[in-house]
């Protein structure tokens, strides 16, 4: 008969063998919920709780440290719980403690996404103290000198546009403006013309300077004489060559405008013409083309340019031609010659370059703004980088000395700025 010591002795090594397989189970458990995407997403929130502990800290955030303590150890308790190393916290699932953890991780995601985003410094210019500075931290100056500013101000919904827009009121821009739900434009008692586009959460500011403003009389050139002398005696004269006349003319509102272009009409640009309160185009019988915009502030930007351009650059004018179809006939240039062959016809690569680039960045911005949705966080981004290519491109053409320019590098420059134009 056995002995209760022989009992004992029989059921040790059973004993041994469910502790042998319980360690295995445990094993087992643990492997799986190391390979689950519960373990993995616990990790990348343990790298959050620690990221943002070291932020707190040095940002002297004692919320924000204790925050990620709490957050760190409920994630030790989900690990805990996942490989049933806790018996009282195996009862309570893993998820739950990954659930609040992640509610605690917003703030974390909130730091660094500021960390991401482009700190805005506003510009200490005197054009920028005309308006008010924007309340936010975060945004972009895109363009800051003494003629323009262009700056995007981030965290700007509607309610914060109208408080910003009714600041720049008080600030004086009234004169001639343009308010729109989500547009506001308008000039000061100067003449410095401010713009105000408010999208999704961003809010887009536009300050330009007016321009240098003269007395001056109506040049007395061929190209001048097709049109009658506006009635101002002020403005400024931004080119005035044999083919094209460019004249910007402050203090005129809306009825002077339409009362001038009904006078040009007369005069002969009455051939494919559009008009309406702000704005006149027509061409004339001898291919030339004038354009009346009426701008923000009252401003009237007046572009009088040839129309039509000669099939070669050595044709010889028709024994019936006109003076005035003459001189307003202008060689073509080839879309896309080669460097070697610009260079051959009197256009500097370097030159024909920065040019082609202009008008290349233009054709692009067209195209995209004409399916543009500022709903679309992608579509905004891209937004934001045509606004920084912008003032690359303006560099480029600043440092075009018109002055110094040939005959077929004129012609060429014309061409583009008139194919800009017209797609503006």
């Amino acid at each position: 008969m056995k002995t209760l010591t022989d009992h004992i002795e029989e059921a040790e090594p059973k004993k041994q063998e469910y502790k042998d397989r319980l360690k295995e189970n445990e094993k087992e458990v643990t492997m799986v919920f190391h390979h689950s995407k519960i373990c993995r997403w616990i990790i990348i929130l343990m790298i959050l709780a620690i990221l943002g502990m070291i932020i707190g800290f040095f940002e002297k955030k004692p919320i924000v440290v204790l925050i990620a303590l709490v957050q760190t150890a409920l994630l030790v308790m989900g690990i805990l719980s996942g490989t049933k190393r806790s018996p009282a916290l195996s009862r309570v699932p893993a998820t739950i403690f990954l659930a609040v953890s992640a509610v605690l991780s917003v703030p974390y995601l909130r730091m660094l996404n500021a960390k991401a985003r482009n700190q805005l410094v506003w510009p200490e210019t005197d054009l920028a103290a005309r308006i008010p500075e924007a309340d936010t931290k975060f945004g972009t100056v895109f363009l800051s000198t003494d003629e323009e500013l262009f700056i995007t101000a981030e965290d700007y919904d509607e309610r914060k546009a109208q408080e910003y827009t009714l600041a720049c009121k008080e600030n004086g821009f009234t004169v001639d403006a343009d308010n729109e739900t989500d547009y506001y434009s308008a000039a000061d008692s100067e003449g410095y013309v401010l713009e105000l586009t408010c999208f999704t959460d961003e809010m887009v500011i536009s300050l330009q300077a007016p321009a240098d403003y003269s007395d001056f009389t109506w040049p007395i050139s061929d190209l001048a004489s097709l049109l009658p002398a506006p009635p101002v005696s002020r403005g400024c004269i931004e080119r005035d060559t044999s083919d094209t006349l460019h004249i910007l003319i402050p203090d005129i509102d809306r009825e002077v405008l339409r009362s001038y272009a009904s006078e040009v009409k007369n005069a002969g640009f009455d051939q494919d013409y559009m008009s309406d309160e702000n704005f006149f185009s027509g061409t004339s019988a001898g291919g030339a083309q004038v354009t009346l915009r009426r701008k923000t502030g009252n401003v009237m930007d007046l572009l009088l340019e040839v129309h039509e351009a000669a099939s070669t650059s050595t044709s010889e004018p028709s024994a019936e031609a006109s003076p005035v179809q003459e001189r307003t006939q202008i060689p073509a240039v080839t879309s896309a010659p080669e460097a070697s062959s610009a260079a051959a016809s009197g256009i500097r690569p370097e030159f024909k370059e920065a040019m082609d680039s202009y008008e290349a960045f233009f054709d692009s911005y067209w195209e995209f703004m004409r399916s543009y949705d500022s709903s679309d966080l992608t579509m905004m981004t891209k937004y934001a980088e045509f606004m920084s290519q912008y003032a690359d491109m303006m560099d480029k053409l600043d440092a075009v000395d018109e002055s110094e320019l040939s005959p077929e590098e004129e012609d060429y420059y014309i061409q583009t700025m008139a194919h800009i134009n017209d797609e503006l």
